[in-house]
């Protein structure tokens, strides 16, 4: 608005007649400039952790997920996990749904993370899961340690590795 005022009174004091056609124009032009400079759109952010095919996932502040095979972000889905305290220990759970029609098998593997963004004990043991067509898996993790806070859920097919 300031900008426009400015415009004003710049073109009046130079003795340019100002009509409300001119005013229109000029706040169309300036409108189209706006819209088209502020607006950001954010994407999906791709990381190759496990493989070229890795897709990262932010869930939360507190969950990524690393789907480590070409199809799997359109085979599954994976819910944002619930943290709570099991004694001094953190627990994490989340659910895996079969989008497919057939049985899936997949590989996952729980990575903890401390507040700091630092890495816990890293294992390089993967578990299994069987899920039905159309069907969900609840599965869930406990910290090592007191201070784990955050997840890294890393899935693949067995195929993958």
């Amino acid at each position: 608005m300031m900008v426009f005022s400015f415009m004003l009174q710049l073109l009046t004091s130079r003795g340019i007649m100002v009509t409300l056609r001119g005013i229109a124009v000029f706040l169309l032009l300036s409108v189209l400039m706006v819209c088209m400079t502020g607006c950001v759109i954010e994407g999906k952010t791709h990381s190759s952790d496990v493989n070229t095919n890795s897709n990262v996932y932010k869930l939360s502040p507190r969950a990524t997920v690393i789907y480590a095979g070409k199809y799997l972000p359109e085979d599954i889905t994976v819910s944002v996990p619930a943290f709570e305290k099991s004694g001094a220990l953190t627990k994490a759970v989340f659910v895996l749904q079969n989008l497919t029609d057939g049985n899936i098998v997949l590989e996952y593997r729980v990575e903890w993370k401390k507040e700091s963004g630092f890495p816990m004990r890293i294992t390089d043991a993967w578990d299994i899961v069987h899920i039905a067509p159309a069907s969900i898996a609840t599965l869930a993790s406990v910290g090592d340690d007191a201070e784990a806070y955050s997840v890294i859920i890393k899935i693949r097919y067995p195929e993958n590795n």
